[in-house]
């Protein structure tokens, strides 16, 4: 199968290094540059080979790859500089997907000997779908209701 034979078909292309069996070992970037790093890797590794071989730029989402071959600071980081990571990715679609991340768990820890399971993270995953409005142009959620609502108003409140 090749691209040319679904036209109309979108790609979205992850930043991530390595697999799941390794990728928690390959969390080195230069500091303060997880978002620059990222989008380099990824324009390098998917979305320059992508377009090279065919694939037009606005069938192209990208993805910073929160929680892939990233520590927690390092999340946080990258959601910080999400305009850097879309600004050196091309400029392309941004897809983000916070929701119920460990990162968040742990950001969200009271005890420092666990973190807050993943189906109680829901109002942590809509703040952070709020801040990421001004550069997000599509999040991945598990509680659409929710997310919906807050990022409604969110975006309410940031209209200019």
């Amino acid at each position: 199968m090749l691209a040319q034979d679904f036209p109309a078909l979108i790609y979205i292309a992850t930043h991530s290094r390595g697999d799941p069996t390794n990728m928690n070992q390959l969390t080195h970037y230069e500091h303060d540059k997880v978002a620059l790093t990222a989008a380099q890797e990824l324009v390098d590794t998917t979305l320059q080979p992508a377009m090279n071989f065919g694939i037009a730029p606005w069938r192209l989402i990208t993805d910073p790859g929160l929680g892939f071959a990233k520590n927690i600071q390092q999340n946080f980081e990258l959601m910080r500089n999400i305009s850097t990571f879309k600004h050196h990715a091309l400029n392309l679609p941004l897809l983000v997907g916070p929701s119920r991340k460990s990162f968040i768990g742990h950001a969200l820890q009271q005890d420092s000997r666990q973190t807050v399971p993943p189906h109680l993270r829901d109002w942590a995953t809509a703040g952070a779908c709020c801040a990421l409005i001004p550069s997000a142009d599509i999040v991945r959620v598990h509680n659409v209701r929710g997310v919906k609502d807050a990022l409604l108003l969110a975006d309410a409140i940031s209209r200019r």
